[in-house]
């Protein structure tokens, strides 16, 4: 049996190389062109960097490249420069949650989004009174910043034939049902359009065409290599042909034969022209196995092998009748660009200006392609747009940078869930709209339904390096409590406020803004349990407050490292005569958080929240209070472990924490915590932690695709119990 095993090989070796002869003999004297085809299949697509690498050993650099798909993308930059080991250590340092989401990097979001960030978990748009679908899951924005950059060497070339190897790939116009080769113009947005999957990704349009994935017809085009003039074809293909009756069992075989059915027969005649196919061993992984790349590459590698004697004795043969094409210098990406001048494509409402803040490129600078992206990703952070792309042209001795942009011309309707001990069971539905009446502006509204229902209306005008102005309406209603010395609820109550804002907003940079308002606020506390006789109290005040905000962490939930920072100073003045001996107070606060990165895996987080109120009289909502785990915005409620929430109050407040974050498994965490602090009438006092409260606890915590899940026990020295807390999805 092994003997015949043997024969076998030999013959699968032997066959090319007869084939290959006869081709030879037939055209004497001049060297055969070698093409090099690689099919689409998404990450298992990875299998052709194998590929490439025993390509590599052999010795053998292909005259022409052409691809589909994910094989337009390993190809397009393997024609550029890039050899095996380089687009290795490429895929490597890949994020492909974050490439293939289009996620935004929190520290490209601006500070007025940062407190957005995670709090929803359904998004539609909406149109013209109309929910619409997008033309696709995502825009692909990020993958195209990716190309973009990886492409930039070949930014003066816009024919695909004069890149260091001729290079194609094939696309379908969705419109007109075609297929369509790309050989020219723009490199990123040809590798852009071939991968487009339907409804997956949004199709790009190319003179004047909306293409999507190639695969849609052709996603083996070794007939198009032929007629770009290769004699010899090399070709990878990582898709399988039909699944059998006992495969199709799920929604995604069968979902995906469909799509096999289109190609199948094209395929199969595209692989009898191939002269050394190599099939890697691949049906075992899915199309978005990223995170395997290593083992996807190996069994590329594996496969080539298997017939690397016969791609050697092609070599030698083809060395025989004329030189080798020249060995080709590594892809080099250019970190000294002049900006000659700027063009923006695209802009109808969104002032140029404000782009150009968000860029932070002008004319005359020097700059890099790493700091070009940085800027795209900086403009599409902003929210304001649906895709933000450039293009790089030729000028004097630089660059023309050309920014590409799609406004985005609907509105947004989200909704978020939570849940805890404290606030109860909650839903949030928010609108929210752009370059509503005034060109740059943001309107957005919040109704939160549940035990404690909010609203809130803002309106933003975002004025670029001018301060920004907004105006704002917020309502809440909260059950609040009164507690005896051993943490047992003795009275509740009903408080009711609202908030009126007019303020102006200076936004230094991504994570740092200074402000200044005035507010209009009216409050109501209504009896619900109490033993003493307590009418209803309405209250009206007229502030003025400033404040100063740092958001540098790197996520929204349990981050791994940055912090955050406010600081205010309110001036509070009672409207209302039925304040008694109330007049005025000036009240100062500052919220201190952040996360010190270890390691890869464990964090150390300090934190001190403290403030203070000048004033001979002060009503209750504004005092400081410290109990609860909830990290929740009011500036006045201090977190405690160990404590229910808000169960001590005073003029003064101080807590300070630490929590020690391990994080044992991807996005599942441990964290122990430590609180002390105390109240005062005075702030002098505040710092005598003889005789503080003290507070342990320890949450296991999970960072889920809906927002954070927390589950809590904690105790303290005051209460002497053991407390729990569960919370889940982001606090509103």
């Amino acid at each position: 049996m092994n003997r015949i095993y043997k024969i076998l090989i030999f013959l699968l070796i032997l066959v090319p190389s007869s084939i290959f002869a006869q081709k030879t003999d037939s055209i004497k004297g001049v060297r055969p062109k070698v093409g090099l085809v690689l099919s689409g299949g998404g990450a298992k697509g990875f299998a052709q960097i194998g590929v490439i690498k025993v390509l590599e050993e052999a010795g053998i650099r292909p005259d022409f490249v052409g691809g589909t798909s994910m094989g337009s993308i390993i190809g397009g930059l393997y024609a550029l420069g890039y050899d095996s080991e380089s687009m290795k250590r490429l895929i490597a340092k890949i994020n492909w949650d974050e490439l293939l989401n289009d996620k935004v990097l929190r520290r490209d979001l601006s500070i007025e989004e940062k407190s957005e960030d995670g709090r929803y978990i359904f998004s539609f748009p909406f149109r013209k009174s109309h929910f619409e679908m997008p033309a696709g899951l995502r825009s692909g924005q990020n993958i195209s910043n990716l190309l973009s950059k990886l492409t930039s060497p070949a930014y003066p070339i816009s024919r695909f034939d004069q890149l260091p190897i001729p290079f194609y790939c094939m696309a379908a116009d969705i419109e007109q049902g075609q297929p369509v080769l790309l050989n020219s113009g723009y490199l990123a947005d040809a590798m852009r359009a071939s991968m487009s999957i339907p409804t997956l990704f949004t199709p790009i349009v190319i003179d004047n065409r909306m293409l999507v994935d190639g695969g849609l017809f052709d996603n083996y085009p070794a007939e198009i290599m032929k007629k770009q003039g290769a004699d010899i074809i090399i070709g990878v293909d990582v898709q399988r042909t039909l699944f059998t009756k006992r495969e199709l069992r799920s929604i995604k075989h069968v979902v995906e034969q469909m799509g096999n059915f289109l190609r199948n027969q094209a395929t199969l005649d595209s692989r009898k022209i191939t002269d050394y196919l190599i099939l890697p061993e691949v049906t075992h992984y899915s199309i978005t196995d990223f995170d395997k790349a290593d083992s996807i590459i190996e069994a590329g590698e594996r496969a080539t092998r298997k017939i690397l004697p016969a791609l050697r004795r092609l070599v030698d043969s083809l060395n025989v009748i004329g030189p080798a094409p020249k060995k080709i210098p590594p892809a080099v990406l250019p970190d000294q660009l002049i900006v000659r001048e700027i063009k923006y494509e695209g802009l109808i409402k969104v002032p140029e200006r404000d782009v150009q803040n968000r860029l932070e490129i002008y004319v005359g600078d020097t700059v890099s392609i790493e700091e070009i992206s940085r800027g795209i990703d900086r403009t599409y952070a902003s929210q304001y747009f649906d895709n933000v792309t450039y293009k790089l042209e030729p000028k004097d001795d630089g660059i023309c940078l050309i920014m590409r942009l799609i406004e985005k011309d609907y509105g947004l309707v989200r909704m978020g869930i939570h849940y805890d001990n404290d606030f109860e069971a909650s839903l949030l539905f928010n609108a929210d709209f752009r370059n509503v009446l005034i060109n740059g502006s943001k309107l957005s509204v919040d109704l939160g339904l549940g035990q404690n229902p909010r609203f809130s209306f803002l309106y933003y005008l975002n004025n670029g390096r001018w301060p920004n102005l907004g105006t704002s309406i917020k309502t809440n209603t909260l059950d609040v409590y009164n507690y005896d010395q051993d943490g047992n609820k003795t009275a509740s109550y009903r408080y009711s406020e609202m908030l009126v804002d007019l303020f102006a907003e200076s936004i230094i940079s991504n994570s740092m803004a200074f402000g200044v308002g005035a507010q209009f606020e009216m409050s109501s506390l209504r009896k619900a349990i109490s033993p003493i006789q307590l009418g209803n109290i309405e209250q009206a005040f007229f502030n003025l407050y400033a404040y100063y905000k740092v958001d540098t962490y790197d996520r929204a939930f349990f981050p791994r490292k940055g912090g955050s920072l406010w600081i205010e100073g309110k001036l509070v003045n009672g409207i209302n005569k039925a304040v008694v001996d109330y007049d005025a107070a000036t009240l100062i606060t500052l919220k201190y958080r952040n996360a010190f990165k270890i390691n890869r895996s464990l964090s150390i987080i300090p934190s001190v929240n403290i403030g203070t109120a000048i004033a001979d009289s002060l009503p209750f909502q504004h005092r400081y209070y410290i109990g609860g785990a909830n990290y929740g915005g009011n500036s006045q409620l201090f977190p405690f472990m160990g404590m229910n929430l808000m169960q001590h109050s005073d003029y003064s407040a101080l807590a300070l924490g630490c929590d020690l974050q391990y994080e044992f498994h991807r996005n599942h965490f441990l964290i122990f915590k430590y609180s002390i602090g105390r109240t005062a009438r005075k702030a002098e006092t505040l710092l005598n932690l003889s005789n503080a409260y003290q507070g342990i606890g320890v949450t296991y915590g999970y960072n889920s695709p809906i927002g954070p899940i927390e589950l809590s026990l904690m105790v303290s020295n005051n209460t002497k119990k053991v407390l729990s807390f569960i919370n889940l999805g982001y606090s509103f």
